[in-house]
């Protein structure tokens, strides 16, 4: 394995990520770690309309953060710059605040430590109130 690096990658399937990378030349593969998806938005400010892009999770349906791609599936790969990886950092970290604020109710060391319970005790009003902040700052 080659040193690590930040990089944004088109896929044969049209998808765009971004990822810390690991390139394997003996394997002819690639390791992406917390790859982001790209996709396109768009945003009206001031009666001006502003294209640019967002993150989301590339692989939904796992908790897995590392994952292997043939490079036989890439187009091209590059290597993201300065701006893009404080926005990548930027994303995960906001991310991962969110999470642990969600497992923990909205309150630090709210969390139920239970092998007969699943879940958290919070009031239908905190909670609301927990949602709607996030949902704000997303």
């Amino acid at each position: 394995m080659e040193e690590e690096f930040y990089a944004t990658i088109k896929l044969s399937s049209g998808e765009e990520i971004v990822a810390k990378v690991s390139y394997d030349p003996n394997d002819d593969i690639i390791v992406v770690f917390q790859p982001r998806l790209v996709s396109k938005t768009m945003i009206k400010r001031k009666g001006m309309k502003i294209e640019g892009f967002e993150f989301s999770s590339w692989m939904n349906a796992t908790p897995d953060d590392m994952f292997i791609i043939p490079r036989s599936q890439i187009i091209t790969m590059i290597e993201a710059d300065q701006k893009i990886i404080h926005f990548y950092e930027t994303y995960l970290k906001r991310k991962y605040e969110q999470e642990e604020q969600l497992q923990n109710g909205g309150i630090p060391g709210n969390r139920r430590d239970s092998k007969f319970m699943d879940g958290y005790i919070t009031s239908t009003k905190d909670a609301r109130s927990i949602l709607e902040q996030i949902y704000n700052k997303s």
